[in-house]
């Protein structure tokens, strides 16, 4: 008979594992098909590898997951690296324009700001209420222009790859 220190170190005995029903898609009377187990395994690893190119992920490592995941070797997940990056094509250009989006319009809004306020830093300077160097106002002015410059061309190129990616 156990002593009441070894019966509170012991764990009590777990109940039986609960079944999850997702394993039975790929079972057919409690044998596995193959076939639809490979499948779903390509469309769960379909879907990874689209989030993933679309995140911009680092390609060899996405190909060393591939393999180790789908149990391919090495020149046969390249090629269905390519083969969903080919399929895909839209829905991943869609998901890095999200960030181009962000990006673009988060420069033009800090260019324009940097833009005012180094013209009304300017206009104090000439209006002689504010003494300061003239120069730090002409170089907000100028890298803010360059700022609304790119953020605009990031814009109309994000919007134009979208459009494009929807035809």
């Amino acid at each position: 008979m156990p002593s009441q220190a070894e019966r509170l170190v012991t764990p009590p005995p777990s109940p039986s594992p609960t079944q999850i029903p997702e394993l039975f898609d790929y079972t057919i009377e409690s044998e596995v098909d193959e076939a639809r187990f490979a499948e779903l395994i390509r469309t769960d690893l379909t879907k990874y590898v689209v989030r993933e190119l679309g995140s911009g992920a680092d390609r060899n490592a996405l190909i060393r997951h591939i393999c180790e995941t789908g149990e391919m070797s090495w020149p046969a997940a390249e090629a269905f690296l390519a083969r969903v990056a080919l399929e895909n094509e839209r829905e991943i250009a869609k998901q890095q324009s999200r960030l181009m989006l962000a990006l673009s319009v988060g420069t033009l809004v800090g260019g324009v700001i940097l833009f005012l306020a180094g013209g009304y830093m300017l206009i104090l300077f000439f209006s002689r209420e504010l003494q300061m160097r003239p120069d730090f106002a002409v170089y907000g002015i100028v890298t803010g222009l360059g700022m609304v410059t790119g953020g605009l061309i990031g814009l109309v190129r994000t919007l134009k790859s979208l459009r494009d990616a929807d035809h």
